[in-house]
């Protein structure tokens, strides 16, 4: 039952997704999170967006696009402002056409593992424009290789 009704909510998302990029003229993603709940991002700009959260009730006729209307005009959201870390390592996702990699507030996320790097503690950043490869270190100590070759990353045991 759980997964029909995420697809249902999905499909429903999708078409909101379409009509409010219309109407607001801003990028719009979303995506299901636990508990029957949609969160939608409506971007500002290339990087940052303000989250709209939405509970999603089956037997509900809800319009979505006018509650994330209302909640953008009310201030009702929480905004993402990415940082420059987050900035130049989303440029060089672009750049290389990962496919894998992704971020998502302010995560760096490999689609095929749980391996999450949270940009906000980065210290330190290397990168060679020839390996296509960037070291990083975060305040905790841990460090990371980002392949953008082989659009991985992973945590390099010290």
């Amino acid at each position: 039952m759980g997964n029909l009704i995420k697809k249902k909510m999905m499909k429903v998302a999708s078409e909101y997704k379409a009509i409010l990029e219309k109407e607001l003229g801003n990028k719009v993603r979303f995506s299901y999170i636990e508990n029957e709940r949609l969160i939608f991002h409506v971007y500002s700009n290339e990087y940052d967006y303000k989250v709209i959260y939405i509970k999603y009730k089956e037997d509900e006729i809800l319009d979505i696009a006018n509650i994330i209307k209302y909640a953008l005009t009310s201030k009702k959201y929480t905004e993402h402002i990415a940082s420059a870390e987050e900035i130049f390592i989303s440029n060089l996702i672009k750049e290389y056409g990962t496919n894998n990699l992704h971020i998502f507030d302010g995560e760096l996320m490999n689609r095929y593992s749980t391996e999450i790097l949270s940009l906000q503690y980065i210290k330190t950043m290397e990168f060679n424009r020839h390996s296509k490869i960037l070291k990083a270190e975060d305040t905790f100590g841990e460090k990371y290789i980002i392949d953008f070759v082989r659009d991985e990353f992973n945590w390099i045991e010290s």
